[in-house]
């Protein structure tokens, strides 16, 4: 069983400046969503484990 996911999110042009965290909700279908604050990694940077990640309450 699966206990984790990585999401590789590909960076825009329109972005001004790097940013250090990714917050929202990930909707995967009309009944599974997830509320969403984790640290986004930069290459050779260390790995922070402050996540956040709940199930999106309707």
């Amino acid at each position: 069983m699966a206990t984790g996911f990585r999401l590789r999110l590909r960076k825009s042009d329109q972005l001004l400046k790097p940013i250090d965290r990714l917050k929202g909700v990930l909707v995967l279908s009309a009944n599974q969503a997830y509320w969403m604050d984790v640290p986004i990694s930069h290459p050779g940077a260390v790995r922070s484990s402050h996540t956040t990640i709940h199930a999106a309450q309707p």
